[in-house]
């Protein structure tokens, strides 16, 4: 399998490169008519393209697609003793104040 092997390398880094592509095209022409914020900053897109970038296409699609789960699914907020807020999504994956968008946290009533 050796050189086919590379040969599957090249092809997944590939399609990863042209997944980038497809997203930046969405980015730049589409994102601003779905009419749907995203919950984390940087958001699911430009995630994806890092995960797609690193990862090439076929982990970059799983990375991508327990991602969308978790942005898109349901989720609570949940104000911690510290005053910071945490996300946590269905999935039970927690994510810090920091990774979420402004929007997100902005409509939240403050604690003093």
């Amino acid at each position: 399998m050796g050189n086919s092997g590379n040969v599957l390398s090249i092809i997944d880094r590939l399609l990863g490169l042209l997944a980038v592509v497809a997203i930046r095209g969405y980015k730049i022409f589409l994102s601003r008519w779905t009419g749907r914020h995203c919950l984390f900053s940087p958001t699911c897109s430009t995630r994806s393209m890092v995960f797609f970038r690193e990862l090439g296409y076929a982990a970059g699609l799983a990375a991508t697609k327990r991602h969308l789960e978790d942005c898109c699914g349901e989720y609570s907020i949940r104000l911690e003793a510290d005053g910071s807020i945490k996300l946590i999504a269905k999935s039970g994956r927690s994510f810090p104040q920091h990774e979420l968008a402004a929007h997100v946290t902005a409509r939240l009533p403050r604690v003093t």
